[in-house]
């Protein structure tokens, strides 16, 4: 689907800068429409500078630390196996020169396969894998050709159309044209993603012990 592609930028920047990327609802595979793939990735690699990698003690910061040593090495591992396994490595890859933190630099792989290893496992940090599609089948069968299904999101500028792909993905919650989450939904994945619904009303039931009575009359 074509979409608005600064939106859609803005969406997948989250990746990077929001708890830099250790967080179960970031976008990190982009699957783009090969007529936009070239524009979205050059996006990308031109803001990915802009982002202040630092401590998040300094105002100016805006990419953190990674939880721990044992993390970062395992993040490492997945931008490592991109070109090992024939991606390009866009931006990113180094390891930012602090004495103490454990920090990972905005990364970006391009001509990404949904069979890759980055792209199959959760990478679980400021790292973004972008896979081009031709069409929209396609497009579905990839998105949904993974073990997970917690948050998807399509951007299209035509939002009937954009809502009749979210139907058709395997996800527990879907936005469109947003990465921002409702939370009066009810939110939980499908597949390996988790079972049962935090959120709204559906999040009483976690802490609700119900009884039912059945009464022949």
């Amino acid at each position: 689907m074509h979409g608005d592609v600064a939106k859609a930028v803005t969406a997948l920047v989250s990746v990077w800068g929001f708890h830099s990327g250790q967080i179960c609802t970031a976008p990190t595979r982009a699957i783009v429409h090969r007529s936009l793939y070239d524009e979205v990735v050059s996006k990308l690699a031109a803001t990915a500078p802009m982002l202040t990698v630092g401590p998040p003690t300094d105002p100016k910061t805006v990419i953190g630390p990674v939880i721990s040593g044992a993390h970062r090495e395992r993040v490492e591992n997945y931008v490592r196996s991109g070109p090992a396994e024939g991606a390009d490595l866009v931006v990113g890859g180094e390891r930012p020169p602090f004495d103490k933190g454990f920090y990972v630099a905005p990364t970006l792989l391009a001509n990404c396969t949904n069979q890759m290893t980055a792209a199959r496992e959760e990478i679980f940090g400021p790292v973004i894998v972008a896979i081009p599609f031709d069409d929209e089948e396609e497009g579905i069968a990839i998105a949904n050709d993974t073990v997970y299904g917690l948050y998807d999101y399509v951007f299209g500028e035509d939002t009937a159309r954009a809502y009749e792909v979210a139907k058709r993905l395997q996800a527990g919650h879907v936005g469109i044209n947003t990465a921002q989450r409702n939370f009066e939904a009810p939110f939980g994945g499908w597949k390996m993603s988790g079972v049962g619904r935090d959120g709204g009303d559906f999040g009483l039931h976690a802490y609700t012990e119900l009884q039912s009575v059945i009464w022949p009359g």
